[in-house]
């Protein structure tokens, strides 16, 4: 399964993929304690960076945070086409139309992130994902 993942420059984000897959394979569960120092280099594409007011007008004013959504739905329909077998039918579904939400409008957008919870994490981040829908 690990050479499936080379296979493709779509999959931004590993730790998501992984999470993803051990979603849909067996059980994910919460460690209350570091299990490895966190590193970041100049060229990583997503990382960790400090959430305020004034991030989100810049990154809305570029356009950023769309781009960023819409990469995630890229990366949906990589996972899709890859690891689309071997998901349950449940987790295949949601992926799917989660890749597809970009066709829908902007409503339709927003009841799929709340009725799926697919929604990022803190405030500042959800309030905006449902402003740009």
């Amino acid at each position: 399964m690990l050479n499936k993942i080379e296979q493709t420059d779509k999959i931004l984000m590993h730790d998501w993929l992984a999470a993803v897959l051990a979603s849909c394979k067996g059980k994910i569960g919460f460690v209350d304690c570091p299990t490895m120092l966190y590193r970041q280099h100049g060229v990583n594409s997503v990382g960790a960076k400090k959430y305020g007011l004034a991030l989100f007008v810049g990154k809305i004013k570029k356009a950023e945070l769309k781009k960023s959504l819409i990469d995630t739905t890229i990366q949906a329909q990589e996972i899709v086409d890859i690891y689309g077998e071997t998901l349950g039918q449940q987790e295949y579904q949601l992926i799917k139309q989660y890749s597809e939400i970009w066709r829908k409008n902007k409503f339709q957008r927003i009841q799929f992130y709340l009725k799926n919870k697919v929604l990022k994490k803190g405030v500042p981040r959800k309030v905006c994902q449902l402003i740009i829908g």
